[in-house]
C-alpha cells in the first residue's frame, strides 16, 4: 500500500502548494507501483501527475503523463478510464502512437 500512502501525499503537498514535494511523491508512488506490478495504480498515478503537471501549465510533461496513464489503463483492461483520458485531453493523440510504457 505505500504506494496509495505516497500518492496520498502527493496530492496533500500539491494543495499545499510544496510543489518539490509534491513532485518527489507522485514519482515514488508511481515508482513503487511499478516495482510491485500494479498496472491498474501506474494508471492513477500517471493521471494525477499529468492532472498536477497541467496546473502548472506544464504541457510536455501532463501530456507524456496523460499518455502513460493511457497506456496502463489500456494494459489492465480499464478502457472507460483510458477513454476518459482522451476526452478529457483531446490534444492526445494515441492512434499508432510510438508510445512504451514506463515499466
Amino acid at each position: 500500500f505505500e504506494n496509495k500512502w505516497l500518492l496520498l501525499k502527493a496530492e496533500y503537498f500539491a494543495s499545499t502548494n510544496e510543489h518539490d514535494k509534491a513532485e518527489r511523491s507522485y514519482i515514488k508512488s508511481i515508482n513503487a507501483s511499478r516495482d510491485h506490478g500494479n498496472i491498474h495504480e501506474l494508471g492513477l498515478g500517471y493521471e494525477l501527475l499529468g492532472k498536477y503537471y497541467s496546473s502548472l501549465g506544464s504541457a510536455i510533461y501532463s501530456t507524456h503523463c496523460f499518455e502513460q496513464a493511457h497506456l496502463f489503463y489500456t494494459q489492465w483492461g480499464a478502457t472507460a478510464l483510458a477513454e476518459k483520458i482522451l476526452r478529457d485531453n483531446p490534444s492526445l493523440d494515441m492512434s499508432e502512437k510510438k508510445i512504451r510504457p514506463n515499466m
